[in-house]
């Protein structure tokens, strides 16, 4: 992402596990540690996105949700989009889309199987099994 968004762009990087906030930070110093200064990687619960920095031109939601959170929306910038695994039993990636007077269409682009977005507490369960 940080390679898309130039030179001037910024991209925030949000997981709720500091364990794999700073193995995503570490993995890109490795190859490409001229790219981190366009990235703010923040340890915190992401799932209703992270108004303080808001607007975003583009919100990328890396695990699946059932359904996208109005407050994704409101933090979408006009002529902004936003991209997830939206379902539960079926899963869609959806694409919306904000107009510049803030009216959101969306579409299912393709049928998917993601693994869900959790809690911290979820997740580690999960690890430890």
């Amino acid at each position: 992402m940080a390679a898309m968004v130039g030179e001037t762009g910024k991209v925030y990087s949000v997981d709720h596990i500091e364990e794999i906030t700073q193995f995503a930070k570490g993995n890109i110093e490795k190859k490409n540690g001229d790219l981190i200064p366009r990235i703010t990687f923040l340890t915190k619960d992401g799932r209703k996105g992270i108004p303080e920095y808001a607007p975003f031109d583009i919100i990328h939601i890396g695990g699946a949700i059932p359904s996208i959170p109005k407050e994704l929306e409101e933090q979408l910038a006009p002529g902004g989009r936003l991209w997830a695994p939206v379902g539960t039993s079926t899963q869609s990636i959806m694409l919306l889309e904000k107009d510049q007077n803030g009216i959101i269409k969306s579409k299912a682009l393709l049928q998917v199987s993601y693994g869900f977005l959790s809690t911290p507490q979820e997740q580690l369960k999960l690890r430890k099994n």
